[in-house]
């Protein structure tokens, strides 16, 4: 698979399109898998990681690039750590909170990349950004206002890590963009999975041995899905795709997450999640566009 994917050919740029829309369908699926299987954070977060990580390490043996590119080894060593760390969050925060909850959080991240940006360039953050990170809090808190400001022990730890796990993406998303202009989509997402993979198998192997046959295909679908089968197509899209649009289509995985929850879940849906989404979503969006810079 990793050889199929490394050759965009002429038809790549018309693939990229369907491949997020792909992507982003079975990204949102994580939060089922999730709240369906009884297996802990730490056992789940293993199928996520392992699967992938074992799916392409044959190729990357062969390759002899199982301890990463040497241009960029470093680099990509801190991002896959960092991404199993995201990844734990990730599991968690959708244990603790709803699955549409969960998903709009998750794009919290190109606000959070733009605040790493200023810190880097030492710069202050304009009015405007500082008003779009504002419109984005507003719409968290609407998001937990349907709760009657009850605000649970677990749906606000829940909310906590999933926005930790966005503010990781936003910086680990970074080094693996910079790593597809050299390599395969299918060697970053071995990149991507490999140190989190080896953290934590043993947790998996410890659970899996005394879970029902079914419980463990179903993690095993999770691992090969979401981490081979989104992340692939996540990746053929940003390759193929200017920045601007390929963000843009992501957002459909909140449509997606919203609908699984409703549907799969029973989760209701009332207008203040609908406002706090589109709030959330709004920022998300208008972060990535900055204005035109005036002329000297």
């Amino acid at each position: 698979m990793a050889e199929v994917l490394s050759s965009p050919g002429q038809t790549g740029s018309r693939i990229a399109v369907p491949a997020v829309i792909l992507a982003a369908a079975l990204g949102a699926s994580s939060g089922l898998y999730i709240k369906s299987l009884g297996f802990s954070s730490l056992a789940l977060t293993g199928f996520r990681m392992c699967i992938p990580f074992f799916f392409f390490l044959p190729g990357m043996i062969r390759k002899k690039m199982v301890f990463g590119p040497p241009r960029m080894r470093k680099r990509i060593i801190t991002a896959s750590l960092l991404n199993g760390i995201r990844m734990f969050l990730y599991v968690i925060a959708y244990k603790l909170t709803s699955l549409a909850n969960a998903v709009v959080l998750v794009y919290l991240w190109p606000l959070f990349a733009l605040i790493l940006h200023s810190v880097m360039k030492k710069e202050k953050l304009k009015l405007r950004e500082l008003g779009l990170i504002l419109l984005a809090i507003f719409g968290v808190v609407l998001l937990n206002f349907q709760k009657g400001f009850s605000f649970s022990p677990d749906h606000m730890a829940g909310n906590l890590f999933m926005a930790l796990s966005a503010f990781l993406f936003s910086f680990t998303a970074l080094i693996f963009k910079d790593a597809l202009a050299d390599h395969s989509e299918g060697e970053v997402v071995y990149f991507q999975n490999a140190l989190g993979a080896l953290v934590f198998l043993p947790f998996l192997l410890i659970e899996a041995s005394s879970a029902p046959l079914p419980e463990i295909l179903w993690g095993s679908l999770y691992g090969l899905s979401v981490g081979v089968g989104a992340w692939a197509c996540f990746f053929i899209a940003l390759k193929r795709l200017p920045v601007f649009q390929y963000g843009a289509l992501t957002y459909v995985e909140v449509f997606f997450g919203v609908l699984f929850g409703a549907v799969f879940l029973g989760e209701s849906i009332t207008g203040f999640t609908v406002t706090g989404i589109l709030l959330v979503l709004s920022a998300s969006v208008l972060s990535r566009f900055a204005p035109e810079q005036k002329k000297a």
